[in-house]
């Protein structure tokens, strides 16, 4: 056995690993080729009833409240970083930055900066 690479450097416990992978790899693919010749009816069954438990058992225990409700629609609705930085309180700056493309040209890149002072509202 000491000749043979893998047999003599495994020990009973590797070769157990190693077969319980291959198994499982050969069950997946079982499974895959078993779902591919599904029809769509079949498919769209078990997705839907997969669906139904998700939402069953990942329901959140509180409900947002209101007011938490009117801020996340002023997040979403919110047209640009300014807008965000007001919402939470915060000032912000553009600043315009020269940057060399080439030896020849340059550009110009706005970038907004928050300040750490809070706005007094």
């Amino acid at each position: 056995m000491d000749g043979v690479p893998l047999i003599g450097r495994l020990s009973l416990r590797e070769y157990l690993a190693l077969i319980f992978g291959f198994l499982v790899i050969g069950l997946e693919t079982l499974l895959r080729l078993t779902i591919f010749c599904l029809p769509k009816p079949i498919i769209r069954w078990f997705y839907e009833r997969s669906q139904a438990l998700f939402h069953h058992f990942s329901r959140p225990t509180t409900q947002t409240s209101p007011e938490d409700k009117q801020r996340y629609e002023r997040i979403r609705k919110a047209s640009d970083f300014g807008e965000l930085c007001r919402i939470y309180g915060y000032v912000h700056e553009e600043h315009v930055v020269l940057t060399k493309v080439s030896n020849h040209v340059s550009s110009q890149i706005i970038i907004p900066f928050v300040l750490c002072g809070v706005l007094a509202l």
